[in-house]
């Protein structure tokens, strides 16, 4: 039988430990996969095991990560992750036939190379994390993500919600995009949501740290950057040259207001319940509310880019959006002139890792055979 081999990076995150379960539950060989999946390495920040037969116990070793760290086969050492996984990876024989599963956090030089050296060995990569295609070059993305066969980054958008695969579309076609439009945080719709309700900013804001719906450190949500980096990545698919030094970006909460003290950060937060205040009630005066939405903006080939807090009509696609939604309206010329809309569930653990193995599933050479009949 053959099987299709997955490495999984991060997998003692959050969303690694339930990928890793989803893999081993749902599309091994024991489920009648025509395609069965096996996970041959994980790989956290102490290390990466290997095993080109397949990791039996890989559910019980990214809960444990006493465990993890004792079963690792290849320790990075004083070596980069990228030179210790590619040469285990040469070693066993497997380089060519993996596919990558990337659901780190992970900037900088390191995990790009990570990415572009899978392609170049000739593997496959599927990613949730968009910092390698938001933080690099036009340049650099483009080489990533102008092979979609090979790489899947569906998920680094609204947890695999269409709007990458429709603007690739647009691409493919040469279809003008005039405008992207929408929020892309489920923890801003939350607190948006709250606010319409009536509360003030630091009341909300708490309410979405203690529900679990904020980073450990709330303001890696409330600065705005997460939601930049996703708008970057939509711009770059629609096929234009922008980075974020090209994002009018307003944060949610200022970076003045930063303290490494979660409490103390949360305390100082009604500082700006006025402010915000005053923003909604006038708002309200136009029959509008108040939405963190991030725009596109395409007028004679003028490109602007937005971030922040901002009047949306109430009885509008952004307007009616509640809870941890998230949503997308593309304006394009052929099939959207008067906009294509979007909206999904806002990226949760069991969301995220169902879309990363769906997009894994898009990856398999030939495509998957889900029915397990013969080609005609």
């Amino acid at each position: 039988m053959t099987f299709e081999n997955i490495i999984v990076l991060g997998a003692t995150g959050s969303v690694g430990k339930q990928t890793v379960t989803d893999i081993v539950k749902l599309d091994g060989s024991d489920q009648g996969h025509v395609h069965p999946s096996r996970i041959v390495g994980l790989v956290n920040s102490r290390g990466l095991i290997l095993d080109e037969g397949g990791i039996g116990s890989a559910i019980d070793l990214v809960n444990d990560r006493d465990a993890f760290s004792e079963a690792v086969t290849h320790p990075y050492g004083d070596e980069e992750m990228v030179d210790v996984l590619f040469s285990a990876v040469n070693e066993s024989g497997l380089n060519g036939s993996v596919i990558f599963i990337d659901v780190t956090a992970l900037k900088g030089e390191g995990i790009l190379r990570v990415h572009e050296q899978a392609l170049k060995d000739g593997n496959r990569v599927v990613t949730a994390n968009k910092n390698p295609l938001a933080l690099s070059t036009t340049e650099e993305f483009r080489q990533l993500a102008g092979f979609p066969a090979l790489y899947n980054y569906s998920p680094t958008v609204m947890a695999g919600g269409g709007a990458i695969s429709w603007l690739r579309q647009a691409q493919n076609i040469n279809e003008e995009i005039y405008k992207i439009e929408g929020m892309f945080s489920g923890t801003m719709g939350f607190i948006c949501s709250q606010l319409d309700e009536g509360k003030k900013l630091s009341e909300a804001v708490n309410l979405a740290y203690e529900n679990g719906y904020t980073e450990p450190h709330p303001h890696d949500d409330l600065n705005g950057l997460d939601v930049l980096r996703k708008l970057l990545i939509l711009g770059r698919t629609a096929g234009f040259d922008v980075s974020e030094e090209d994002v009018d970006l307003s944060g949610l909460v200022s970076n003045d207001y930063f303290q490494e003290d979660v409490k103390a950060y949360l305390d100082s937060l009604p500082e700006l319940d006025g402010s915000v205040e005053t923003m909604r009630q006038k708002a309200l005066t136009e029959e509008k509310v108040l939405r963190y939405v991030a725009e596109f903006e395409n007028k004679d080939g003028t490109v602007k880019l937005s971030v922040g807090l901002k009047p949306v009509l109430k009885d509008s696609p952004l307007g009616r959006l509640a809870g941890t939604d998230n949503l997308v309206n593309i304006e394009a010329e052929k099939r959207a002139p008067n906009g294509h809309v979007i909206q999904t569930p806002g990226a949760g653990i069991d969301r995220t890792s169902a879309e990363v193995r769906a997009s894994a599933a898009d990856q398999i050479v030939g495509g998957a055979n889900v029915y397990g009949v013969s080609m005609i």
